[in-house]
């Protein structure tokens, strides 16, 4: 997971010009835990509003609004919102 340039922009060029799907949007309430299992297809996500934590087993990493970053697909992860909930967009790799 890395952490790439804060803007919309760059989420629709960098998504775009690697091949990912069109994003769809994910919320998530206060708090709440999402858990995805590797599904060898990298995720790119792009946070609208709110935080939220990815934390995997070799890694963890705060992003919150505007931040960008993708997912390797043998990665299994799980998304923990903040205290306020999280909107983001997310995008497979065809």
């Amino acid at each position: 997971m890395e952490k790439n340039l804060n803007s919309l922009e760059n989420f629709k060029y960098f998504s775009g010009r690697q091949g990912f799907t069109s994003p769809i949007l994910g919320v998530l309430g206060p708090r709440e835990v999402l858990r995805r299992r590797a599904k060898e297809q990298e995720i790119c996500c792009y946070v609208l509003e709110g935080d939220l934590e990815i934390i995997s087993q070799q890694h963890s990493a705060l992003y919150t609004k505007n931040d960008f970053f993708c997912i390797e697909g043998d990665d299994s992860f799980e998304i923990h919102s903040g205290s306020t909930g999280v909107e983001y967009l997310f995008t497979f790799k065809k």
